[in-house]
């Protein structure tokens, strides 16, 4: 689930946990638990600190 792709994301990156978050790498949109659920195998993500931004990168 998300909130566990979160807790190991920021644990391997050393990120802290508060404000982080998961994006799409495609367009940039921020992936919430409902849409993590719908995306198909190997979806491209990204993980974000509470101060970076990501836009996309297609």
């Amino acid at each position: 689930d998300l909130k566990e792709l979160l807790k190991k994301g920021c644990n391997l990156l050393q990120l802290p946990l508060s404000g982080a978050r998961v994006c799409s790498y495609e367009d940039g949109t921020i992936v919430t638990e409902e849409f993590f659920s719908t995306l198909p195998d190997n979806s491209e993500l990204v993980l974000l600190s509470k101060q970076q931004t990501w836009t996309g990168g297609a």
